[in-house]
């Protein structure tokens, strides 16, 4: 593009049927990269490649159930919105996405707990994304760091309210069910006797027609005879039984959901256009504060996690020995104590329970944090936090980061 015309953009030539094509392809891909180039010139707007790109990238998303590494660079477009909400025609599950690259893309904060939150991600590549919107302090880092580890409690407490709100529907409907069928035998019990009732006194006031003469004798003296009874009247039959009433539907479980802990393990975000610019000194601060405030966000979490277990431990000594290893239930409705299943949450827990599984009796560790690991342990450390921008040959990359890691996966080009 060497100068500012966007005839072919105007007249339609967009590519959302590539992505389109791209979810219907026989085999899903597991790996995906869709770079747009920015162009040289820099005094004019970005050109429109996507038309509708909520859309086309959600279908493609959610149809790429082996989808596990994504690098898509739009520049300025917001991508959050498709990549968090599943497409009508899609698969209802979500991809086992654990690399994203969103460079260049429109992220906010936000954008980065929805994105923490939807997808099991252990590297996040966010360099020239606008990121942050105000200064960069270190206020902002720890509170950045908060946020990323305090989605996994937003997350349960929402699909909590889902699962609930989904119960307690299911359980109207039953109720309505059970009273519709008692009333309606007795309605049409009564209808019944009305109708019969209605026929009688029909044919008991039935009289002939024809002119009556004034001087017609209103009394008989010929002898009584036995009337012959009609033959128009109905046949009384004697009602059916009354039906024993339904049984009332099981109160719904109150709902408990572990929240999840944190899978992120690199995070790469550069502060200004021209990446690796950052100096050493605002580097260091800055991945301070995002580690105090990581392990604040976890010390929450786990308190969080630790009043989710005393209720289990509750129930547990109540029911104890008496239900099956697949939950912990008790009381009329009971509770149930769900916790997100790793991988690709295949084999259990369909509908309103996709993704969840029981917590089962004899897990009462996964609550609490073990008695000698400190907030770095357990498989929840400070993420790597890499400042250098996505050119690999500046100095400042931390070993390990979400660069190189896109660089082994392969993700140099794009479609």
């Amino acid at each position: 593009v060497n100068k500012a015309t966007y005839y072919q953009f105007h007249k339609g030539s967009y590519f959302d049927s590539t992505l389109v094509a791209l979810a219907a392809w026989p085999t899903p891909p597991a790996h995906l990269s869709i770079v747009q180039d920015t162009p040289a010139p820099s005094r004019f707007a970005q050109p429109i490649v996507f038309f509708r790109l909520d859309t086309s990238l959600s279908l493609l998303i959610h149809t790429s159930i082996s989808l596990t590494t994504l690098r898509i660079h739009i520049p300025a477009r917001p991508i959050t919105r498709a990549l968090t909400s599943t497409h009508a025609h899609a698969h209802s599950r979500v991809p086992p996405l654990v690399f994203l690259d969103a460079s260049t893309c429109s992220i906010s904060e936000p954008d980065v707990e929805a994105l923490v939150m939807r997808y099991p991600l252990r590297h996040l590549v966010l360099d020239c994304v606008g990121l942050p919107k105000g200064p960069a302090d270190a206020e902002w880092w720890a509170a950045l760091g908060r946020r990323i580890v305090l989605a996994g409690v937003k997350k349960a407490r929402e699909r909590e309210r889902g699962v609930r709100v989904m119960c307690e529907e299911e359980y109207r409907v039953r109720v309505r069910c059970a009273a519709g069928g008692g009333a309606g035998a007795g309605a049409g019990e009564d209808e019944g006797a009305r109708a019969r009732a209605e026929g009688e006194r029909t044919n008991e006031r039935r009289v002939k027609r024809g002119r009556r003469g004034l001087a017609s004798a209103t009394i008989t003296l010929r002898g009584a005879r036995s009337p012959s009874p009609p033959s128009s009247l109905p046949t009384h039959t004697p009602p059916p039984p009354p039906s024993s009433p339904p049984t009332p539907p099981t109160l719904p479980p109150k709902i408990h959901i572990l929240p999840p802990l944190p899978t992120l393990q690199t995070l790469c975000l550069s502060l200004s256009p021209a990446p690796g610019h950052t100096t050493n000194a605002a580097a260091k601060e800055a991945k301070a504060a995002f580690a105090r405030g990581w392990r604040e966000g976890m010390r929450v979490l786990w308190d969080a996690r630790a009043r989710v277990g005393a209720s289990f431990a509750r129930v547990r000594g109540r029911v104890s020995g008496s239900v099956s290893q697949k939950g912990a239930r008790g009381g009329s409705g009971g509770e149930r104590f769900l916790v997100f299943r790793e991988g690709k949450g295949e084999g259990e827990g369909e509908g309103v329970y996709e993704g969840l599984r029981d917590v089962c009796l004899d897990e009462e560790g996964i609550f609490v944090r073990g008695e000698l690991e400190d907030e770095d342990k357990e498989g929840t450390p400070v993420p790597v936090l890499c400042l250098a921008g996505p050119d690999l040959g500046v100095d400042g990359h931390e070993p390990g980061c979400g660069h190189f890691v896109g660089r082994e996966a392969g993700l140099e080009g794009g479609i």
